[in-house]
């Protein structure tokens, strides 16, 4: 078979394969055979049906196809094979084909990896400004108190106070007095400080007393906001019970509680906890800005760099992408209902913006993959496989 490969703009090649009669041909008892492993046929045993009988009993619509299908394969495993140093991915798309006196010339496109190359030298003149990790006074003294609300000690006591937790159940009414929503939440200190209509509602009420609040939505914390649309009548006040009052009585940071909670000899003063906690934090917020710092830094250089990204790696990065979004909505039928919630126009807003990220998201990949080449890093399989391991290092590379 001849073909011709003519090179894309798109990270692809175009290709023209020509089949004449006599190589279609030949594909002919192979095909056959194809047909033959399914075909059933009275007085035969399945996949047994002689050729010549399978022939008679398939139509000749489907041998032609079947025999088309051969022929691209084989032209295009022909090509894969002669062509090494390409380097071909996915499958062939955009299929067309012309026939002129018996033979075939079949048009088909193939993707390959992108090439990357320079545009400018921009790039050079940027880099990964150094971040700071340390944790801060008030994130220690944050991680320790959750810490300590975590294994706190709760006892019923009768008044919402400052170091107490309380169970809060509500009716919204209209202005006749039915109830059109309900809920309820749970009160605490942290509540109190970041609404002072809270305070000033719930703060000294005893266990099983009710209150009423004007419903006044704009002054309302949005807990408390109604929640229903098909209400009849206008929100007017609630009505609130107090319920369920606990003391919390967080534990204090000594030798006997450090040890209890963590179950490590090695860590008992309250100075070895503090480190522990500013190495946990550190960790954590090391990993999170230096992932915003190398994502700044690609999209920084992207002009710098020529690439088209294949329709088959977006396609495959859309896939995967959306196969996370149904995971996300419990499946196909949590998704496609939440489709059908926002309408056709969002659905498709969506999917247009999951596409662009999904590009934009294989653009810096590739970027990375060339920066990484043109700095002269070394990366092994194991940076390859260990999260964020080849973006420390792009990052220690600007920051010794």
């Amino acid at each position: 078979m001849k073909y011709d490969l003519i090179k894309g703009n798109q990270s692809n090649y175009e290709i023209k394969l020509t089949v004449t009669p006599e190589e279609m041909a030949a594909n002919k008892n192979k095909v056959l055979k194809q047909f033959q492993k399914d075909m059933d046929l009275k007085g035969f045993r399945k996949g047994e049906v002689p050729l010549a009988m399978v022939e008679k009993n398939i139509q000749p619509t489907y041998l032609q196809l079947g025999l088309f299908e051969e022929a691209v394969h084989q032209g295009t495993m022909q090509i894969v094979k002669e062509n090494e140093a390409v380097k071909f991915i996915g499958n062939i798309y955009d299929l067309g084909q012309e026939d002129k006196d018996g033979t075939i010339t079949f048009s088909y496109k193939l993707d390959v990896y992108p090439e990357v190359s320079e545009s400018n030298q921009d790039r050079k003149k940027i880099s990964i400004d150094a971040i700071e990790t340390d944790a801060s006074p008030e994130e220690l003294e944050e991680t320790l108190t959750n810490l300590q609300k975590q294994y706190a000690d709760y006892q019923p006591t009768e008044e919402v106070g400052d170091d107490t937790v309380a169970k809060v159940s509500f009716s919204i009414l209209n202005e006749k007095g039915d109830e059109i929503d309900t809920g309820s939440l749970y009160l605490g200190n942290e509540e109190y400080q970041e609404f002072a209509i809270l305070k000033s509602n719930f703060y000294g009420k005893k266990n099983g007393e009710e209150l009423q609040i004007d419903y006044i939505q704009e002054d309302l914390p949005p807990m408390l906001h109604i929640r229903k649309t098909d209400v009849e009548g206008t929100p007017t006040h609630i009505k609130a019970n107090v319920s369920d009052i606990k003391k919390v009585t967080l534990p204090e940071w000594d030798e006997a509680t450090i040890s209890k909670i963590f179950g490590n000899e090695e860590l008992k003063t309250l100075d070895e906890l503090k480190a522990k906690v500013k190495e946990a934090i550190w960790s954590q917020k090391k990993e999170s800005l230096l992932m915003k710092s190398v994502e700044s830094y690609l999209s920084d250089i992207t002009s710098s760099f020529d690439l088209y990204i294949p329709k088959t790696l977006i396609d495959e990065e859309l896939k995967s992408r959306i196969a996370s979004l149904k995971e996300r909505f419990g499946g196909e039928e949590g998704l496609k209902k939440y489709y059908e919630q926002v309408g056709e126009e969002q659905k498709n807003k969506m999917h247009e913006e999951i596409k662009t990220a999904a590009k934009s998201s294989l653009e810096k990949f590739f970027i990375l993959r060339n920066v990484i080449d043109q700095i002269g890093l070394t990366v092994e399989d194991k940076d390859r496989q260990t999260p964020m391991a080849i973006e420390d290092k792009l990052y220690t590379h600007f920051n010794k």
